[in-house]
């Protein structure tokens, strides 16, 4: 799969916060880490806890022989250290196995270089880093486009001079690409989403395939055992003329299947159909940046995901599927007000609700062998302290056969590859046309 969207990254750089003194007494509770997950949740020398403990203003230390967390403060400042550190370990079970950065000079003059640049309040990213300084990377000399890039890394007094340093092609792949003997000094953040008029792309990208389902909406939760889960509706159109199960969900759409959701509500179950999914393991993660362009491009290799609930002995988590499904079986559709969260009932104790969005499909085929799926979509995110509602297009390109080959149990890697080149081509193409046509928001001008 494949995503054009704007990219960014974010560069850390430690603020002061309201922190505990010796005098406060605040009720404290423990964390249990997976041993999988340890070195990831504590960071080099435990320098990530050490930065959550001064984002959040909670306590944060390793206890007992196994090396539990305790985390102790204002029940505010504990929530939102819990909340970082389960989503890192959620992060954990989904995160690539390779990452690669590549820096495309298309669009640059020969040897030219780039810089830092601090990003507008405005157009911040709601990170799990928290409110943290976010910097693009940009051309030193002025051209006709900026590239939208956001970039991450620890400022200490040694690298403190990135701000004021210009960066050759080379030198900034090396700050961005991980290696066995060092961590990327840079990382990377993607911000999904263009402003395109629906007329511009359907003029220019072959016909579209008309579809019975009018909205599809994503939920994510974040459960207590660290486990992302989502929550998938489609919703039909009023007057569809089919019996629900007869219409047929894209397979490239629904993957990871946990169970499907049977909705109490009698209208909603008339028009919807929801499952509840686990997110998919990245394989191989592609940055693509196009500095003196709009957009950025990300490709994307994912696994079908085992299906960890199913475990017999994972009873955890099979009663958190239990709870969230109960409580998700409750939504309710209107045409007026969309899907709703159930207003009389709670979300299970200690799940947390991260994300929203409702996405309104258009399906095209630009050339054979290849789909373009145009989604309009409205959307909201929160890490517990802050949180962004945006409306936003977002892009996603598919190779038909490779989605047909990678859900079978059964291909060569030589079969992958052998697609690439043609479907790189079709990248830049769409690349090309979006740079061109997509224009910016208030926020962004």
């Amino acid at each position: 799969m494949h995503e054009v969207s704007r990219q960014y990254f974010f560069k850390d750089k430690l603020h002061p916060k309201e922190t505990l003194s010796r005098n406060q007494s605040y009720p404290g509770r423990s964390i249990v880490i997976p041993n999988k997950f340890k070195k990831l949740v504590n960071g080099p020398g435990g320098d990530r806890l050490r930065h959550v403990s001064t984002m959040t203003g909670a306590e944060v230390s390793s206890i007992g022989p196994d090396r539990r967390l305790y985390v102790r403060g204002p029940t505010r400042y504990t929530k939102h250290a819990e909340y970082l550190i389960k989503s890192k370990m959620a992060a954990g079970r989904v995160m690539a196995n390779t990452i690669c950065v590549y820096i495309d000079k298309k669009n640059l003059p020969e040897d030219c270089e780039v810089k830092l640049v601090p990003v507008d309040e405005k157009e911040r990213l709601i990170l799990s880093v928290g409110s943290l300084p976010q910097y693009r990377l940009k051309p030193c000399e002025e051209y006709d486009m900026e590239v939208q890039i956001i970039l991450s890394a620890d400022i200490s007094e040694e690298n403190e001079a990135d701000l004021e340093e210009t960066w050759s092609i080379v030198d900034s792949i090396k700050k961005l690409q991980a290696t066995k003997e060092k961590r990327s000094e840079w990382l990377v953040a993607f911000k999904e989403g263009v402003d395109l008029a629906d007329k511009v792309v359907n003029d220019a990208f072959g016909e579209q395939l008309v579809e019975d389902f009018m909205a599809r909406y994503d939920l994510t939760f974040l459960s207590p055992n660290s486990q992302p889960m989502r929550c998938k509706v489609w919703v039909v159109n009023k007057d569809v003329g089919k019996k629900l199960e007869e219409i047929p969900i894209p397979f490239h759409d629904l993957k990871n299947i946990v169970e499907e959701l049977r909705f109490e509500d009698e209208p909603t179950r008339a028009r919807c159909r929801g499952w509840l999914v686990l997110q998919s393991k990245k394989i191989i993660q592609v940055n693509i940046i196009f500095p003196g362009s709009d957009i950025d491009c990300r490709i994307t290799l994912r696994a079908l995901t085992d299906d960890l609930v199913a475990d017999s002995n994972l009873v955890c988590e099979k009663e958190e599927t239990r709870l969230i499904s109960k409580y998700l079986s409750k939504l309710t559709f209107t045409d007026a007000d969309g899907l709703r969260l159930p207003a009389d009932e709670k979300l299970p104790q200690a799940f947390n609700h991260t994300h929203w969005r409702c996405s309104r499909r258009t399906l095209l085929t630009p050339r054979p062998g290849f789909s373009m799926i145009v989604s309009n979509e409205r959307s909201w995110c929160s890490d517990l302290r802050d949180e962004e509602n945006r409306v936003t297009t977002d892009i996603h390109l598919h190779c038909e056969k490779w989605d047909q080959l990678l859900s079978e149990e059964d291909w060569e890697p030589e079969i992958i590859c052998a697609e690439l080149p043609e479907f790189l081509r079709f990248v830049r193409q769409v690349q090309d046309f979006i740079s061109c046509n997509c224009t910016k928001t208030a926020d962004q001008e």
